[in-house]
């Protein structure tokens, strides 16, 4: 998919370097994007990104099955717990090792700005058992603060009143962050967004896709 966009950047003469803003997944497509084509971004938003660790994280930590489970929560947890790393979990089989292994070579970004944005994941996902929400949205907030150490120019921001799908929950709402020099928008441009959809309807308030963000601009 990184060699899809860059080919279709080129295809579409847009000029770089580039401002990408990626959510979800989207936020590794577009590191490993920064980590390949270094020359041609000149920031990074990553909005509730996808973090390599998260399902070795919190896989374990879901609740246990009880009778009493809804299927969509049985289904999400079979899916973060073991399902994620059989392509066929989404239609569109995707290979999330492979993704996972490649997003754990890249060591840092150097000087790139990049800011991320942390949303309220875990704390608001309704289907979640709600004393056990607060916890899990410390790890997910933990996971995500890792990603500071990506870059020497990074800063970070909370949207905790809003789910994983930031870009929804906060339809209207427009930040610009400026860090060392390099602006850094927040807001989709230009939007490239292939859809992942799992086979499991494990996220009732989530829309069963995965969404790639990607927001250009010139320096």
């Amino acid at each position: 998919m990184v060699n899809d966009f860059h080919a279709l950047l080129q295809a579409a003469a847009i000029p770089a370097p580039h401002v990408l803003v990626g959510q979800s997944f989207g936020g590794l497509l577009v590191r490993l994007y920064a980590h390949h084509h270094p020359g041609k971004v000149a920031g990074l938003v990553l909005v509730a990104s996808m973090h390599e660790d998260q399902f070795d994280i919190f896989g374990p930590i879901f609740p246990p099955a009880a009778p009493s489970d809804p299927s969509a929560f049985a289904a999400m947890r079979a899916f973060w717990q073991d399902g994620w790393r059989n392509p066929d979990s989404t239609t569109e089989g995707i290979d999330f090792p492979s993704s996972i292994r490649q997003g754990k070579e890249i060591p840092s970004l150097g000087d790139v700005p990049l800011h991320i944005i942390i949303a309220g994941t875990m704390l608001n996902q309704s289907m979640m058992p709600a004393p056990v929400r607060a916890a899990l949205q410390q790890q997910w907030q933990e996971l995500q603060m890792r990603f500071l150490r990506l870059s020497t120019r990074a800063t970070h921001s909370l949207e905790l009143s809003s789910g994983h799908i930031v870009q929804r929950d906060n339809q209207g709402r427009r930040r610009c962050h400026q860090g060392s020099g390099a602006r850094i928008q927040a807001q989709t441009l230009i939007r490239y967004e292939p859809r992942f959809t799992s086979k499991n309807a494990w996220a009732r308030d989530t829309p069963k896709s995965w969404s790639m963000w990607l927001s250009m601009s010139s320096r």
